[in-house]
Formats: C-alpha cells, sequence, structure tokens
C-alpha cells in the first residue's frame, strides 16, 4: 500500500496532536509542517524530522503532499483550502471546517471545481460509545428513528 503524503500546515497544539496521533499509521507520512511562525515550524520539524516551511505555497511547492492537514485558527480555513486546491491537493481540516455557512459553501464550491476531497478532522465518530450508539441505531433495538 503506496503512503499518504501530508502537509502539516499548523505547528501550534493541534498540529502536535495529528502527528502524535498519526505514529503507527504505516498509510500516512508527514512530509512537511508550514506555519507563519516559522520558529513553530522549525521545532516542531526537527522533532519529527521534517522540513520546516514559513510559506504555504512555497512548501506545496516542495513537499508535492496528496493532501495537507490544516491544524490553524478557523479563521484561516478557507485560504489555505483556496492555495491547497489550487496545487491540486485534497484536505483533511480541523473542525470547525468554518464558522460561516457562506465560507463553508465556498469550501465546498472550490472543492468541486478543483476535483478535490475535503475531510472534516472529527475522529469521535470512531470513538467506541459513538460506534455502538450508531450500531444500536441503525438495528433498530428501540425504534425507528426520526
Amino acid at each position: 500500500m503506496e503512503s499518504v503524503k501530508l502537509l502539516l500546515i499548523g505547528a501550534g497544539f493541534m498540529g502536535q496532536e495529528h502527528i502524535k496521533a498519526s505514529r503507527g499509521l504505516e498509510s500516512v507520512v508527514y512530509v512537511g509542517v508550514a506555519d507563519t511562525n516559522i520558529k513553530a515550524a522549525q521545532n516542531l520539524g526537527s522533532e519529527h524530522c521534517l522540513n520546516s516551511f514559513s510559506n504555504i505555497e512555497h512548501a506545496l511547492e516542495k513537499t508535492k503532499p496528496d493532501a495537507v492537514d490544516i491544524c490553524v485558527p478557523t479563521p484561516y480555513h478557507l485560504s489555505i483550502v483556496k492555495k491547497s486546491a489550487e496545487y491540486g491537493v485534497h484536505v483533511l481540516c480541523e473542525k470547525p471546517i468554518s464558522r460561516l455557512i457562506d465560507d463553508a459553501l465556498e469550501i465546498k464550491k472550490i472543492a468541486d471545481k478543483k476535483n478535490v476531497r475535503i475531510m472534516a478532522a472529527q475522529v469521535m465518530r470512531f470513538w467506541p460509545e459513538y460506534v455502538h450508539a450508531r450500531e444500536i441505531a441503525l438495528s433498530e433495538k428501540y425504534g425507528t428513528i426520526l
């Protein structure tokens, strides 16, 4: 199985958590870290043997990722999705994708136009209690959900 090459955008707490969570995933490899705070990118990059960048376009050109992992504050998601889509790069975006419905719709429009996939980084659905709740709902053990 070929690995998915991810470029991490955002070297703060959530970016660090995403890299930690990827340990042991054979199908995922981070190829770089970009952050406007170059020191943060360099610190995280050196800790994980990744090249660091302060400019997203430069990072996209140099690393040629399959997807970006957006871990920056929500107001910056739309602009990063636009840049990534221009390079034909898929997007994993920390939640919420947007605080504004118009921005969320614009993200969908960009994804459709550029034929890239957008996925919200929402892990709760994989937690055991949520998996169990889904199984119960699908079984209709307690009736049909309206």
